[in-house]
Order: structure tokens, then C-alpha cells, then sequence
């Protein structure tokens, strides 16, 4: 595959824009890729400030946490489950909780040390995650990795064959694009039809995917970008002129993720509408059989 082929479909890409992040387009699946010359470590995203309370508050328990913790339930009794970019293990606890046999990896590791002591669940925390497994969960995971085909290829080998693969990640064609849905912090913005694409091409047969309608989410990140004083690259200084993270900021996040709950059930009106009329915000959520 050339450097300027789809990295999901492998037809040619258009260019769009060029700068700091060079932007393609594919025409064929949707696709839209971005590529640097300096890139981002697995460090840069460890020292950044950004993540250093990126889970402010409880734990998140998002649309997709609950898609991929139902889909881990149907599994056969005692299957392991690795959630790949586990961060600090905070939804390797739910699984647990729930009698999911569940195990993490992330590069990330201060996360990791810092979930372990957390959580209780060292143990079951690594940084490569090593063994195979009946099933790999990985959310928003593979729109970091400047090519994800790396992402594939390294799910694919954790997998035992016949294993299951859960993917969630932000939808190219949400009716809102968050601040941070851009490189360094993302690569890629993969459409349904560009994220069922890359995993069918490395052997898997995609059994169910769905789409996020989410008012509550749509409001929140629309507010919180307005709001947030850090940068929403890992790699450049905090924006001035901005409320404080320290202060106001993080006291309305830590409320936020308190009230997702009820935000979402007071609303699902709004998100019913935001689907009847296909204005999706802002996951997707795939599952599919390793062949």
C-alpha cells in the first residue's frame, strides 16, 4: 500500500489540506486520514496534562461502555477479555464486577500504576497485554493510531481465532465535531462504511454495527469546548484566556459525568428526534468474528 493509499480501503486518497497535519480524503469508503512528519509517542500522551485527569470525577460509563459490557455478557462463561487502551483499568472493574474474566493494556504507564492501586486489579493490568484472548474490546482506541492498520494487526494477534472484536470510536459524519476530534489527538475519522472496511480486510466478518443519537453528549462537549482551557492537543501549551482547569471547569465536568445518567434518560426525546432524522452524535460501535 502506498503512502498516499486509503489506509482502510487502499484506494488512492485525495488531498484536502496541508499544514502541520497533511488532511486525505477517500472517495471510496469515506475516509478522511491525516499524516504528520513528527507524530506522537506513547510518552507524549503519558506526560500530557490533558490526560493527567482526563477521567475527572466517577469513572464514565458512555453509550459505548454499555454496548461493549452487554456484547462481553453474551460471551461463554469464563472467556477472557482484554480492553485494549484501558487507560487505568477504570472499565476492566465494571467487567469484573459484572463476572466478566476481564484483563487491560495501554502504554500509558502511569495510568497503569495508578489504576492498579486504584482498583485493586494490578494484576490484571499490562502494558502489551500479552496472551490471546476470546474477545478484545477497544474504545476510542484505533482513531489515535497514526495508521491503523498498526491497530489491526496488533488486535488480530491478541485474538484467538473465532475470537470477537468490539470496536467503538467517533463517527465521521456526526452532526457536531468536538475539539479534540483532530491530530495529534486523533488521526483518522472513520465512517460506518471506512470502519467496517479496515476490519473486514483483516479477516473478520462484521455481525453487528450501531450509531450513537446522543443530545446530552452533543450539548455537553459543544459547552465543554467553550470552556476548556487546556489545549486540545497533547503536544502545545494550555490556550490563554479560558476558564481554569483547576477551578470551575473540572467542578462542571465532575457534575457532568455525575448526571449523564439522568441527562440522557430526560432527553431521550431530543435524541430520538436527532435519529428519526439522521443527525448521529457521536460514536459507533462494531462488533465482528475474527475468521
Amino acid at each position: 500500500m502506498k503512502s498516499t493509499d486509503c489506509p482502510c480501503c487502499t484506494q488512492p486518497l485525495s488531498l484536502v489540506g496541508q499544514g502541520k497535519y497533511t488532511e486525505f480524503l477517500c472517495s471510496e469508503c469515506d475516509h478522511t486520514y491525516f499524516k504528520s512528519e513528527s507524530g506522537i509517542s506513547a510518552e507524549d500522551y503519558e506526560n500530557s496534562d490533558k490526560y493527567a485527569d482526563y477521567y475527572t470525577g466517577a469513572p464514565p460509563f458512555l453509550w459505548y461502555h454499555k454496548q461493549a459490557l452487554k456484547a462481553a455478557q453474551t460471551l461463554p462463561r469464563g472467556s477472557r477479555v482484554l480492553d485494549f487502551g484501558c487507560y487505568d483499568g477504570f472499565f476492566v472493574k465494571r467487567m469484573l464486577d459484572n463476572d466478566v474474566d476481564a484483563y487491560g493494556c495501554d502504554w500509558n504507564l502511569k495510568a497503569l500504576e495508578a489504576g492498579g492501586r486504584k482498583f485493586d486489579i494490578g494484576n490484571r493490568l499490562s502494558s502489551d497485554g500479552e496472551g490471546l484472548y476470546d474477545a478484545v474490546i477497544a474504545l476510542e482506541v484505533i482513531e489515535h493510531f497514526e495508521d491503523p492498520n498498526v491497530f489491526m494487526e496488533v488486535a488480530s494477534k491478541l485474538l484467538k481465532s473465532g475470537g470477537s472484536l468490539f470496536l467503538s470510536c467517533p463517527n465521521k459524519n456526526a452532526v457536531y465535531r468536538p475539539s479534540t476530534d483532530q491530530p495529534p489527538h486523533h488521526f483518522s475519522r472513520f465512517s460506518a462504511n471506512s470502519l467496517e472496511t479496515i476490519v473486514s480486510r483483516y479477516g473478520f466478518d462484521v455481525t453487528r454495527q450501531e450509531i450513537e443519537y446522543s443530545f446530552p453528549q452533543m450539548t455537553r462537549n459543544f459547552i465543554g469546548d467553550r470552556m476548556r482551557s487546556r489545549s486540545t492537543n497533547v503536544d502545545e501549551s494550555p490556550k490563554p484566556g479560558k476558564v481554569d482547569d483547576s477551578g470551575l471547569y473540572v467542578t462542571l465536568r465532575k457534575t457532568a459525568n455525575k448526571i449523564v445518567p439522568i441527562a440522557e434518560a430526560v432527553s431521550t426525546p431530543l435524541s430520538a428526534v436527532m435519529k428519526a432524522i439522521n443527525k448521529p452524535y457521536i460514536a459507533q460501535f462494531l462488533e465482528a468474528k475474527k475468521k
